[in-house]
């Protein structure tokens, strides 16, 4: 290859290079020059046009981005709707921001903050709540989340595989499994649970009921009943895992018969 080919080349790397980093930036000046002329109009019509091309990705991403980093874990809702939650309220703190000559790093520091205090707030209210609701004759069995609730700090990629396939056999056979509103509510809170494993820092026994006892709003020992007839369905798909690599979705007739005169 002649010199001036190489340096073409090279030219062509940089400018692909300089785009990629480009693309990643999704709070940018054209970002804090819509917010500047959203904040300038009073026409609604121009209003929801200009946030929703150039004002509701860049927020959407502030939100989702706090919210992974911080892991903020104690809510009443699923995580897409606190964002949602979370994304509203920075719309509505859009007309206190004023711009000055920092440019965009300071419209993107202003609302990172607001998302974050707000995510802190409801996150601490939730918990300061839960924890006020808890009685001492309401304390779980020692060994009820022995086998459905494992902690999950080093998981690897097997505990992963088989987490997974538990959550397709449950998401698959759940509701004829059960067939009560109440007792499905809180086993697709103990499947929630699961599915979102990453988000949770703290696997006290305690702490994972008051979570399901929150997300389905029953009692303790329908929330322990359950759990309980849950693991014995989790020996036998723990077992296929452990013998097969793969867990057999179907329920015998048998079981799905009893599960109805449960």
């Amino acid at each position: 290859m002649t010199q001036t080919k190489a340096k073409k080349v090279t030219a062509k790397k940089k400018v692909a290079a300089k785009k990629k980093a480009k693309s990643r930036m999704y709070f940018t000046n054209e970002t804090q020059d819509a917010i500047i002329k959203y904040n300038a109009t009073d026409n609604m019509v121009m209003r929801n046009k200009i946030f929703k091309e150039e004002i509701l990705y860049p927020f959407q991403k502030i939100v989702e981005n706090i919210f992974n980093k911080y892991k903020f874990m104690y809510f009443d809702v699923e995580p897409s709707i606190v964002q949602e939650q979370a994304l509203s309220y920075l719309v509505s703190k859009l007309e206190k921001y004023t711009p000055d000559k920092k440019g965009p790093s300071r419209a993107f520091a202003y609302f990172s903050v607001v998302a974050k205090n707000w995510f802190i707030l409801q996150n601490n209210s939730t918990w300061k709540r839960w924890n006020q609701h808890v009685e001492i004759m309401d304390k779980p069995e020692e060994d009820t989340f022995g086998e459905i609730l494992m902690t999950y700090d080093n998981e690897n990629d097997e505990i992963s595989e088989f987490v997974e396939l538990m959550i397709e056999y449950w998401d698959l056979n759940m509701t004829t499994i059960f067939t009560k509103r109440k007792e499905l509510e809180i086993a697709n809170a103990v499947l929630e649970l699961f599915k979102n494993r990453d988000k949770i820092e703290n696997f006290n026994k305690k702490t994972l009921y008051l979570y399901i006892r929150e997300m389905s709003g029953c009692k303790t020992q329908n929330i322990t009943k359950v759990i309980n007839k849950m693991k014995e369905y989790q020996k036998d798909i723990a077992l296929q895992y452990l013998n097969a690599g793969v867990i057999d979705n179907s329920l015998s007739s048998s079981e799905a018969s009893s599960s109805f005169f449960d």
